[in-house]
């Protein structure tokens, strides 16, 4: 059970941000490399992806700049971080 912030998302806060700080590209190869890497290491086990409210600034993000872009399965979060791949619910 991977129960919530996992991703950071920091990029997409709505909060100030230092543009120094982490990329949303990178943290997204990041976190796959992580979940690809996770489901090596357990090939059989059952993982699950709980979002905390990290995660839940994608969403957000989606919702509040990026509307017209909901429903079209590349954005989705499971595509983007490859979980049906890794089969991780």
């Amino acid at each position: 059970m991977l129960n919530g912030d996992i991703v950071d998302h920091y990029a997409l806060s709505r909060w100030e941000k230092n543009p120094e700080f982490r990329k949303f590209p990178e943290e997204v190869q990041a976190t796959t490399y992580f979940l690809s890497g996770l489901r090596k290491r357990f090939p059989k086990a059952r993982i699950i992806f709980k979002h905390g409210n990290h995660e839940e600034r994608f969403e957000l993000y989606m919702r509040m700049k990026a509307i017209d872009l909901l429903g079209i399965p590349q954005f989705e979060w499971k595509s983007i971080y490859d979980l049906d791949k890794n089969k991780i619910e």
